[in-house]
């Protein structure tokens, strides 16, 4: 079996992977690191990374099957992202030629140096349009948020008991709590003049329509364990594609090797 190193900016995106990798929405492969709590090792960005010792270039955690995981954030194109990704590799001798895998503008691809990198760049925008990962959770909640939020509510290892009863007598006080974290309080926060700039933002406005007092890490995390398997498919559509292109080079040049 092939086995892939994720390495991301931030856990939102790793923990994201990991989820998608246990529900069998991303194609079998060994994802290096899925039994450990601590994902530390694999935040990196490149030039944290790639490793140039006398013996030759490394990659720390060791893996020729790599999935970089980037924010296109303010830049104009995500090829932007993947130029700059090469020219940090180049720094560190590593030559690293991006092409782009039809028909998504958001991932990448590049082989050699015994090497395979699947590089997705998140591209989802915000109220001021930046662009990051977290915007892909709101997708998932505006797709399928009372049904997700429903779950998180009536979940007896997630919400404090009171909470949980009062919306399993009042069933419709899940969309009530849905509506709370998907508009009143943005509208709110706008109408005084103090507008939603970011994605994670409106993931913490969640987080306080649903009284779950958890980081947005958690959280994203749990919206995609809740989340339905076509809705995920869908939204996440751009990563799928970019780890299933991975697997299929990895096993091509197994087979070829």
């Amino acid at each position: 079996m092939v086995d892939i190193a994720v390495f991301a900016e931030g856990p939102t995106e790793w923990l994201a992977v990991r989820k998608l990798w246990k529900k069998g929405i991303l194609k079998e492969a060994n994802l290096l690191g899925s039994q450990k709590k601590k994902v530390d090792d694999w935040l990196k960005t490149v030039d944290k990374l790639i490793v140039t010792k006398e013996e030759g270039i490394l990659i720390d955690p060791p893996c020729s099957n790599i999935l970089l995981l980037y924010d296109q954030e303010q830049e104009s194109e995500p090829g932007n992202v993947s130029q700059r990704i090469a020219k940090n590799a180049q720094k560190a001798g590593l030559s690293l030629i991006f092409t782009p895998i039809h028909p998504y503008g958001n991932i990448f691809l590049a082989n050699g140096n015994e090497l395979t990198v699947s590089l997705h760049v998140a591209d989802r925008p915000g109220p001021d349009g930046n662009r990051d990962f977290d915007g892909y959770i709101i997708d998932l909640l505006e797709s399928a948020g009372p049904e997700i939020v429903a779950d998180l509510l009536n979940d007896n290892k997630m919400t404090i008991s009171s909470l949980r009863n009062k919306v399993q007598h009042l069933p419709a006080k899940e969309e009530t709590v849905y509506l709370l974290g998907k508009e009143d309080i943005p509208e709110l926060m706008n109408e005084r003049g103090w507008g939603v700039q970011r994605s994670k933002t409106l993931l913490y406005s969640f987080i306080t329509a649903t009284q779950i007092n958890k980081s947005h890490v958690w959280f994203s995390e749990k919206v995609i364990e809740k989340a339905p398997a076509e809705k995920l498919r869908l939204v996440f559509a751009p990563l799928i594609a970019a780890w299933d292109a991975l697997v299929t080079m990895a096993t091509v040049d197994a087979l070829r090797g």
